[in-house]
């Protein structure tokens, strides 16, 4: 069975609906638009501001390899700024979904537990401060949050800081124990309580 909306299915359609403002997709294009912009600009800060020179993200490294890629003439490659952008745009719409949904799981479960929910406060007001802005130069003595949630016919609910986590995931890796006994394992190795 296909697509059941109507402006999949007709092409121009969309264009029609977006020029006589019909069920919000002028709206929509604005937004796509200006997102695309947005993508755009940081590609462009990334390649000109000496700031993002020594970031390693996913830009930065694309940019070198097709830098790489550009000089060596023999090899055809498809490293273009067009492909980074479409890039750019897929990974940050798929990692906002996986937040968008991780977030409201998360918040389902805070509901449940006040302990947890204070906890959460308390870091979130240690690394975000009075100004209400994160630092990125301070990440290292940020203890970021880890939750992990199973359902195996009983809820386990897990709150750990991430660096104990890395510490307890190279510790049991090698173990031959399955993940929620490794969390289980985790969290009461380093002092917290499920």
């Amino acid at each position: 069975m296909g697509p059941s909306n109507a402006v999949s299915l007709v092409p121009g359609l969309r264009k029609v609906f977006e020029f006589f403002k019909i069920a919000g997709y002028d709206r929509a294009a604005h937004v796509i638009k200006s997102f695309c912009s947005f993508v755009k600009e940081e590609i462009s800060r990334h390649k000109t501001s000496p700031e993002f020179q020594d970031v390693h993200d996913f830009i930065n490294s694309y940019l070198e390899k097709q830098s790489k890629m550009t000089t060596s003439e023999k090899i055809k490659h498809y490293f273009s700024e067009r492909n980074l952008e479409g890039n750019v745009n897929i990974l940050f719409l798929a990692a906002s979904d996986t937040i968008f949904s991780s977030l409201g799981w998360l918040l389902r479960l805070m509901s449940k537990h006040r302990d947890i929910q204070q906890k959460v406060y308390t870091e979130l007001m240690e690394v975000l401060g009075k100004d209400g802005i994160a630092r990125y130069k301070k990440r290292e003595s940020q203890n970021t949050l880890y939750f992990r949630c199973h359902d195996g016919g009983s809820e386990i609910f897990e709150y750990s800081s991430f660096k104990h986590h890395q510490e307890c995931k190279s510790r049991f890796s090698n173990q031959r124990i399955d993940d929620s006994q490794r969390s289980r394992n985790c969290s009461q190795s380093v002092g917290f309580a499920q």
